[in-house]
C-alpha cells in the first residue's frame, strides 16, 4: 500500500465521499505533525498541469491521508492555501497546509462557571454546550464509566477558546491523575490520563535501535523549570457577607462590597427572592460572577421606597498563593549548592476559591517540577504514536549519573514525511516527562487569555462617612487595595466589615 491522499468535494453535501488526489500530489511534498495537547498538522502540494483548476482545492476542504487501506494518518481540513504559477508553462501549484478536527475548538469560546464538577464533566460542559451547540460540529466526547477525575470547586471561563479550556482542565490534575487530550480521525475527543503501559516498540542504542543512523540524540533543559510556584490573580471566598439596602421606589442596581462569588441568597421586605446569575436565570436579582453589584432580574421593577433588601453571599477577593516541591528544591541544593529553589509565577485570575487555585499550582509543579530528558531521532518503524510510553534503554547516555535503563519515555511529536517513494519517514521527540519546550506557547497563551479575566477593582467600606441612602463607597486607591489584601481580608482597621445594615 501506498500514501494516498484524499479530499472531499462536496462535504456540505455529502460528507463521507472522498476523491483520490494523490496523482496531483507533488511526489515529496506530504508532511505530517502530531504533538500532544496540540492541533495535529498536514502539509502537501497539489500540482494542476493544465491550469484549468480541475483539482484545484479550496480552503476548508475535509482531508484525509492514509496508507491507502484501513490505516489514517490524518484528517483534517485545508486551513490555508498558496498559490503559485510559474513560466514556462501552464501548470498551477497548490501548497496546502491542513489542520485535523482539533482545530475546531480554536473556533469556539467557553464563558461560564462552573461549581462542584469533575473534570471529565468539565470536559464534555464545553464539547456540548460551547462547541457542538449551536450546531452541531460532529466533535464527540464520552465520560469514563467509572470517572475518577478529581473534583473541581469552582473555575470561570471568560471568553477563552475551547482548546484553551481544555488545556486548563489538564492543569488540574496533579500526581497520578496527568491528562492530555486530542481529537482523533473518528473526531472523538480523547481526554487521558498519562498512558501507563509501554508501546510495542522499544528505543535502545545497539545495533538493533529503530533508530537511523547517526539521528539519536539526547538533551537536558531547566527551561520551565520550577520547584517553587506561585500564582497571582486567584480568587478566594470570604466568609458568608451581608449588605443591605433601602429601596427609593426608583434605583434597580445595587454595589455590593466585594465582588460576588457564590452561594447567594436576598430577601426583599423580609420575604425571600430569587437570585441568580445572568444569562442564565431568570431570578428576581441577578449578578455576574467576579462583580460588585446587583440589579432586579426582567422585567426591571425598582424596589419600592423604604423597602428593606438584604443580601447573603461569598465574596471574591484576589490573592497571591504559592506551593513548592521540597524534595525537588532539596535535590537541586545537593547538585548546586545555594537555595536550590526555582520560583515562577503564573496568572491564575480564571480560578476561584482556594481548592481550585491549589489544584492548578499543584498541576504546575506536577508538569514542570523535574528536568526532562529529550530524545529525537528518526526512524522507517510506523506505529509510534504521540501520548504513549516508549521503552528506553540508551547504555552509552549519562543522564543524572547513571545509563537510561528500561524507563518509559513519553512520545511527545511524531512527524512524518513522504520519502518520495510513497513511503513515510519518522521523526519522534519523546521525553522523561512533560516537554519543557512545548509549554511555551500554552503559558504565552495562558497569560494573554487571562490577562483580561480581571475582577473588579477591591471595593471598601468608607467608615468615615455618614451611612446613607449610598451606604457603600468605592475606593480606587492602588494602597488601600493592597493594604486591605495583605491583610485579614474581612478586617478594615479594628473594624469587622464581615456584616453591615441600614435601617
Amino acid at each position: 500500500m501506498a500514501l494516498t491522499v484524499l479530499i472531499n468535494e462536496a462535504a456540505g453535501s455529502d460528507p463521507d465521499t472522498f476523491a483520490d488526489k494523490t496523482a496531483y500530489v507533488r511526489s515529496g511534498s506530504v508532511n505530517l505533525q502530531n504533538t500532544i495537547d496540540q492541533i495535529a498538522t498536514a502539509s502537501f502540494t497539489i500540482i494542476d498541469e493544465t491550469g484549468a483548476a480541475t483539482s484545484a482545492p479550496i480552503t476548508g476542504q475535509p482531508v484525509k491521508i492514509t496508507d491507502g487501506g484501513s490505516t489514517v494518518y490524518f484528517w483534517g481540513t485545508i486551513d490555508s492555501l498558496k498559490i503559485q504559477v510559474r513560466a514556462g508553462n501552464d501548470a498551477v501549484f497548490y501548497d496546502c497546509d491542513c489542520t485535523d478536527y482539533s482545530k475546531v475548538l480554536e473556533r469556539h469560546l467557553v464563558f461560564n462557571t462552573y461549581t462542584g464538577l469533575t473534570i471529565f464533566t468539565l470536559v464534555k460542559k464545553i464539547i456540548d454546550d460551547f462547541v457542538n451547540l449551536p450546531d452541531d460540529e460532529g466533535v464527540t466526547y464520552t465520560i469514563p464509566v467509572e470517572d475518577d477525575s478529581p473534583e473541581i470547586d469552582e473555575i470561570r471561563f471568560n471568553y477563552i477558546t475551547a482548546k484553551a479550556a481544555l488545556d486548563r482542565l489538564t492543569l488540574l490534575g496533579s500526581g497520578t491523575d496527568v491528562y492530555y487530550w486530542y481529537i482523533d480521525s473518528a473526531r472523538a475527543l480523547q481526554f487521558i490520563e498519562r498512558p501507563t503501559s509501554a508501546t510495542a516498540t522499544a528505543l535502545t542504542d545497539d545495533g538493533s535501535s529503530i533508530a537511523l543512523a547517526n539521528t539519536l540524540r539526547v538533551s537536558q533543559t531547566a527551561q520551565q523549570y520550577r520547584n517553587v510556584q506561585y500564582i497571582s490573580n486567584a480568587k478566594y471566598y470570604t466568609i458568608e457577607l451581608t449588605d443591605s439596602w433601602k429601596g427609593d421606589g426608583v434605583q434597580t442596581t445595587f454595589p455590593t462590597r466585594y465582588p460576588i462569588g457564590k452561594d447567594t441568597s436576598i430577601t426583599v421586605g423580609g420575604a425571600t427572592k430569587t437570585i441568580g446569575e445572568a444569562g442564565i436565570t431568570t431570578a428576581n436579582f441577578q449578578y455576574e460572577v467576579g462583580k460588585a453589584n446587583i440589579w432586579t432580574g426582567t422585567p426591571t421593577t425598582a424596589v419600592g421606597d423604604g423597602v428593606n433588601i438584604v443580601l447573603k453571599y461569598k465574596g471574591l477577593y484576589p490573592t497571591t498563593a504559592t506551593d513548592s516541591d521540597t524534595a525537588q528544591i532539596a535535590a537541586r541544593k545537593v547538585i548546586e549548592g545555594g537555595s536550590g529553589r526555582y520560583e515562577r509565577m503564573d496568572n491564575a485570575s480564571d480560578m476561584l476559591g482556594s481548592d481550585t487555585s491549589d489544584s492548578f499550582m499543584a498541576g504546575l509543579l506536577s508538569k514542570n517540577g523535574a528536568l526532562n530528558t529529550v530524545i529525537e531521532y528518526d526512524t522507517d518503524t510506523a506505529g509510534l504514536t504521540s501520548g504513549t510510553l516508549q521503552a528506553t534503554t540508551l547504555a552509552r547516555v549519562d543522564i543524572d549519573g547513571s545509563a537510561i535503563s528500561g524507563a518509559d519515555y513519553l512520545i511527545e511529536s511524531v512527524s512524518a514525511r513522504d520519502t518520495g517513494t510513497g513511503r513515510l519517514r519518522y521523526s519522534v521527540r519523546t521525553v522523561s516527562g512533560d516537554d519543557p519546550a512545548q509549554w511555551e506557547d500554552y503559558f504565552l497563551e495562558l497569560k494573554n487569555a487571562t490577562r483580561t479575566t480581571q475582577f473588579d477593582n477591591t471595593v471598601t467600606l468608607a467608615l468615615t462617612e455618614a451611612l446613607g441612602t449610598d451606604t457603600f463607597d468605592f475606593n480606587d486607591s492602588e494602597s488601600e487595595a493592597v493594604r486591605l489584601m495583605s491583610t485579614d481580608p474581612y478586617v478594615i482597621g479594628d473594624a469587622n466589615i464581615g456584616y453591615s445594615e441600614v435601617m
